[in-house]
């Protein structure tokens, strides 16, 4: 039951269910869910299985000085 519980999600940590569907969807398949968005994984990652995507590529950490 992928909705219902990515609306516990969204509702717990006061983000969109549109994003907590992914980190439910992680949550059911065991992986890891790699998120773009920094405030999203860093709100998500002390309880579910969200990292942000500059963990796994350093180049990301500047990506937006340069934008």
């Amino acid at each position: 039951m992928l909705l219902p519980e990515a609306l516990k999600i969204a509702f717990v940590y006061d983000r969109s269910v549109y994003d907590c569907l992914y980190a439910e969807r992680a949550v059911q398949s065991k992986t890891d869910m790699i998120a773009a968005d920094e405030r999203l994984a860093n709100a998500l990652a002390t309880r579910l299985p969200v990292k942000w995507r500059a963990h796994f590529d350093p180049r990301w950490n500047d990506f937006n000085s340069t934008i």
